[in-house]
C-alpha cells in the first residue's frame, strides 16, 4: 500500500513538474532567438524608488517585494558566470564579436515557421556583416534575482547596443508570468 502511494506520488509530482515552464522559458518566450553567453547586469530604474505611480494600484503583497527586488539590484554582486545551453534549450549563445553560423542555428533551434526561419537568417546575415554598434544582436540577459520567499523575479534585457527593458516576474500557482516592466529604454 505504502509503495502504490509513494508512486502515485512521485507520478504526480513528475507530471506536474514536467508542464511548469521555468523563469527563463517564459521571461524569453517571446524574445529574441540569439543569446549573448555573458549574462548582463540587472539595471535598477531609480525612479521607482520614489514614484507613487509605480505603486499605486499594486497591493501591499507587490509593492514590498517590487522595493525588495529593486534593493537586490541595488546591492547584490552581479553574477557573471556564462549561461549554458541548458539554460536556454531553444535558443543559440553565441560568445561577443563571434560570427553566428546560419547552419549551426537552424539545426540547433526549433522553429514554428518559414516566416520565423528566413527572420532570423535575415538577422543572422546583417549581424555578421555588422559595424561595431548593431542595434539588436546578439540579446544579453542578466542572471534572475529573486525575492526571499521565491515569488517575484527580475530580469534585464539588453537588445545589442541600443535598447532593453527590466521586467518582473511573478510566480502564480507555481507558473512564472509576466507581471510588469519596471523600465524600458531605447538609446540613440
Amino acid at each position: 500500500m505504502f509503495k502504490l502511494i509513494f508512486c502515485s506520488l512521485i507520478s504526480i509530482l513528475i507530471t506536474s513538474y514536467s508542464f511548469s515552464q521555468s523563469l527563463l522559458e517564459v521571461a524569453t518566450s517571446f524574445e529574441e532567438n540569439i543569446i549573448l553567453e555573458i549574462p548582463t547586469k540587472p539595471k535598477l530604474p531609480h525612479f521607482a524608488l520614489y514614484s507613487k505611480t509605480f505603486f499605486k494600484n499594486k497591493s501591499l503583497q507587490d509593492s514590498v517585494a517590487i522595493r525588495e527586488l529593486i534593493l537586490k539590484v541595488d546591492t547584490t554582486e552581479t553574477v557573471r558566470t556564462p549561461w549554458k545551453k541548458s539554460d536556454f534549450p531553444n535558443k543559440m549563445l553565441v560568445r561577443s564579436k563571434e560570427k553566428i553560423s546560419v547552419d549551426q542555428v537552424l539545426s540547433n533551434i526549433n522553429w514554428t515557421t518559414k516566416k520565423q526561419k528566413n527572420t532570423i537568417k535575415k538577422a543572422i546575415k546583417h549581424y555578421n556583416n555588422r559595424t561595431p554598434k548593431w542595434r539588436a544582436y546578439p540579446m544579453q540577459i542578466s542572471k534572475p534575482l529573486y525575492t526571499e520567499d521565491g515569488l517575484y523575479a527580475v530580469i534585464t534585457f539588453r537588445y545589442g547596443n541600443s535598447a532593453g527593458k527590466t521586467a518582473i516576474y511573478k510566480k502564480v500557482r507555481d507558473q512564472w508570468t509576466f507581471y510588469e516592466n519596471f523600465e524600458r529604454w531605447e538609446m540613440e
